[in-house]
């Protein structure tokens, strides 16, 4: 039975692995400092929340001000959000 594909939000990469990642499953991002966690998973949870979907992002090391920080950069209204302003 194939799993239905959720968007990462990065047309590109969806390409790139199949149109997505594979629902009902967990993934776990890891990388050296800078190497763009952060905004990756930034960007996929925006595009689950924008499709209708609940999400939750875990960090082991970022406080919450400096994820809206990350999230200002590249335009995203993360505070908006979180507050059930879309």
């Amino acid at each position: 039975m194939m799993r239905r594909r959720l968007s990462t939000g990065i047309e590109g990469l969806d390409n790139l692995i199949g149109d997505g990642l594979q629902q009902d499953k967990v993934f776990m991002v890891s990388g050296e400092t800078g190497t763009g966690k952060t905004i990756f998973c930034l960007q996929y949870v925006l595009a689950g929340v924008a499709g209708g979907e609940n999400a939750v992002h875990v960090s082991i090391d970022e406080k919450p001000s400096h994820l809206l920080e990350d999230a200002d950069s590249p335009g995203w209204n993360l505070k908006n959000m979180l507050t059930g302003k879309r």
